[in-house]
């Protein structure tokens, strides 16, 4: 704009001065004033129709910015509805799976009892040599349904794989099954995968056919003695019946203390008689504080392992 007044002003200052400096007789410079005259303003002219394009221009691209911009809040908000629609659809699907899955363990616990395993989960994956020589028992303990009640001791076989200077301990294991009232037993059966390095150890429970249905583990009491070993590497336990983590305890969250197994009043004929072991408690002695760890069934929906209601040992 500022450009264009200069042009204009320029080409009247051009004329006035020819007009009153040159010889007006003169036809030649009367023809060359009226072309510099002309020359001006073509070029004036040109500089109108140059701006009028150029606002144009300028009005075409605010308009094209601005139906741009607006399609873009269009675009972001159909984007936050679309996210928004997203999680709507998420928390449905959680509340269908959550409720199937209820409706599903609610079922569960009428079924009758099959599979039973002893799980200890380590922090991280260690050789089996550290946790040798191993010791350790549990048992389930009943006031409603005695034929439900078991009583394990664990220790492991000695079996070494590899040779010279790679020899290691392997996972396997003698579970003898003992008597509730004093502790002994003789029989023992033989579990293990002979692997040499472990993230979880699997200990099965074998219990006669139909002796009752998952519901009535609830508000009984699961006991634990475990090595120094096993306390120090161990993350959690659970108990597992029918694939469903009935019991799970974090062993930092849980009180130990060291008991003589053979000073147990139903363990005096246990023939290990001066080892000791850690028992669990629940609580700390500031608070309620009772040997063994409650089973509570119906507190929560307890994670479901498919693998062990199949014939294999994995989780």
């Amino acid at each position: 704009m500022v450009k264009l007044i200069i042009q204009i002003m320029l080409a009247i200052f051009i004329a006035l001065l020819a007009y009153l400096t040159l010889d007006k007789s003169n036809p030649k410079l009367k023809t060359a004033l009226k072309i510099l005259i002309l020359v001006s303003s073509l070029s004036a002219i040109v500089e109108i129709i140059s701006y009028k394009d150029q606002i144009k221009s300028d009005e075409e691209f605010v308009r094209i910015s601005t139906e741009l911009g607006g399609s873009k809040k269009i675009q972001e908000a159909q984007l936050s509805e679309l996210k928004i629609l997203r999680q709507e659809t998420n928390i449905l699907q959680a509340i269908s799976n959550t409720q199937l899955n209820a409706t599903f363990y609610t079922e569960s616990l009428n079924s009758t009892i099959g599979k039973i395993r002893f799980r200890i989960n380590f922090k991280e994956p260690l050789d089996f040599d550290r946790l040798c020589p191993l010791h350790f028992a549990f048992e389930f303990y009943t006031i409603s349904n005695k034929k439900l009640e078991f009583r394990e001791y664990v220790e492991d076989q000695k079996i070494i794989r590899g040779d010279g200077k790679k020899e290691k301990r392997a996972s396997s294991y003698k579970i003898y099954t003992l008597s509730m009232q004093d502790g002994s037993g003789g029989g023992y059966s033989n579990w293990g995968d002979l692997q040499t390095k472990m993230q979880d150890m699997i200990i099965p429970i074998s219990l006669p056919e139909d002796i009752g249905v998952v519901k009535e583990f609830h508000d009984e009491k699961f006991f634990v003695w475990l090595p120094d070993s096993i306390l120090k590497n161990a993350n959690f336990i659970e108990l597992i019946v029918n694939g469903w983590a009935i019991l799970h305890e974090n062993i930092s969250e849980s009180s130990w203390e060291k008991v003589q197994m053979s000073r147990l009043a139903t363990w005096e004929k246990f023939r290990e008689k001066e080892l000791k072991l850690f028992r669990n408690y629940k609580g700390g002695r500031k608070e309620h504080y009772h040997p063994g760890w409650k089973i509570n069934l119906y507190k929560e929906i307890p994670p479901k392992y498919e693998s062990v209601e199949s014939r294999w040992s994995d989780f």
